[in-house]
């Protein structure tokens, strides 16, 4: 297991008037020694399990159907996502009846569809193309 990131913390109360701009200046050099160490770490996505999930566009979302099943609501697409992604990766979970995608108003389709079943472990990228909907590869 990976030793916990270090963050300093911003406010530090209790100090003496200046002396807060020093401390914090140090932990900073310190957190950014530590990253270049242990590498930095992209931030990753947390892995919902509850019923409704919001996906946005630019967004990775991680899911782990609970056993009733999982919503995913994407958002309609339109001239100002177009070309937009989102990536959804079932990653654990019950896969039965697992994961739904589904448009947000119902306007537009996922690849032709109303809703995209997902009951596997896998990832899917959605890309925008407008009012049509998203598209995916198959």
């Amino acid at each position: 297991m990976a030793a916990p990131r270090f963050r300093y913390r911003p406010a530090l109360t209790g100090l003496p008037k200046g002396a807060e701009r020093d401390i914090v200046a140090q932990f900073k050099a310190v957190q950014n020694d530590l990253d270049q160490i242990r590498g930095v770490q992209a931030n990753t996505s947390p892995l919902y399990t509850g019923r409704i999930v919001f996906a946005h566009a630019g967004e990775l979302v991680r899911v782990s159907p609970p056993a009733e099943g999982q919503l995913i609501a994407i958002p309609a697409g339109s001239p100002e996502n177009i070309t937009q992604r989102i990536q959804i990766a079932v990653v654990a979970g019950v896969l039965s009846p697992g994961a739904t995608v589904s448009i947000v108003g119902g306007k537009g389709t996922i690849n032709g569809a109303a809703t995209l079943a997902l009951n596997s472990y896998r990832l899917v990228e959605l890309i925008s193309c407008g009012e049509p909907g998203w598209f995916f590869s198959t």
